[in-house]
């Protein structure tokens, strides 16, 4: 019978201490990790990469929209008004007509609500004029 409860208690495995213990731990962890993602700005960084990315996808299409008029011109500049109409189909209320070639750059667009509603883009950074 003594060999017997040797056997019994050398039986190797999980106990019920050791368990509650590693879920406790594991708790623990998790609320570390939710507490630095939400404290370390983890989604605010996120939103903001999200909207960076929406962002340059619309400036891509506009300058792809330029450029394609460019070809069709077989490389020669587009003028203001098709700039502007062009322009005017992502953007608000776009009025190049009183700008001089020198600021064109500096004007500042915002896009209409179905592509974001981003404002304050500068036209240097969609189109460079040479």
């Amino acid at each position: 019978m003594l060999k017997e409860r040797i056997k019994f208690t050398s039986k190797k495995g999980i106990t019920l201490i050791a368990l509650v213990i590693t879920i406790i731990i594991m708790l623990i962890l998790v609320t570390v990790s939710v507490s630095i993602a939400i404290n370390g700005g983890l989604f605010n960084t996120t939103k903001k990469a999200a909207k960076q990315t929406d962002l340059g996808q619309v400036i891509e299409i506009i300058y792809e929209d330029i450029v394609a008029k460019q070809i069709r011109k077989d490389g020669e500049e587009i003028t203001k008004e098709e700039l502007q109409n062009i322009l005017n189909k992502y953007c608000e209320n776009v009025d190049l007509s009183n700008t001089d070639e020198e600021n064109m750059g500096n004007v500042k667009l915002k896009l209409k609500d179905e592509y974001g509603g981003y404002s304050d883009i500068l036209l240097s950074d969609i189109y460079k004029q040479h």
